[in-house]
């Protein structure tokens, strides 16, 4: 199929522009969406704003769990990082900056020799302590096995060890 340069815009504006066809199940290139398709889109159907930016924040690797780890109370970066496995020191480093930009992770200089940086949770971040919690008891019932492990079969170990 080929494309003339002004059917360029609505072709690369497509969201549905290669979508799975429900005839055949192949993938296949649907065109622009027409008005009325666009007006059967349910309001209900597209994600909330508020769903959509905590999850951009908290679905990094390693954001939850830093979180979590921090929910236990103030900790150094060498405690974080031991407690968090499989971090790197510049991934660690990255994903405290954004928590603290964001406004959940509060970064304190501890003066004197040697000079240390403690991290806590600012109210903010408290304030997702009921909701981790929750998360922790659905994954435990929906995403560990009876064996230990998740769905991908990793060794799912509890936090902290």
């Amino acid at each position: 199929m080929t494309f003339l340069p002004e059917q360029d815009a609505q072709r690369y504006s497509c969201k549905r522009k290669y979508s799975t066809c429900r005839q055949c199940a192949r993938r296949r290139y649907h065109g622009p969406m027409e008005p009325s398709e666009r007006e059967a889109v349910k309001p209900e159907a597209v994600s909330c704003p508020a769903l959509t930016s905590v999850f951009a924040l908290l679905g990094k690797r390693w954001s939850g769990l830093i979180i979590g780890t921090l929910l236990a109370g103030p900790a150094r970066f060498s405690e974080i990082s031991r407690l968090v496995p499989g971090v790197t020191e510049r991934m660690l480093s990255g994903r405290l900056s954004e928590l603290v930009r964001a406004g959940l992770v509060a970064r304190e200089v501890i003066e004197g020799p040697p000079l240390a940086v403690r991290y806590r949770l600012t109210p903010r971040g408290e304030a997702l302590r009921p909701a981790l919690a929750e998360l922790e008891r659905w994954a435990t019932k929906y995403l560990v096995g009876d064996a230990g492990h998740d769905l991908a079969g990793n060794r799912a170990e509890p936090a902290g060890q």
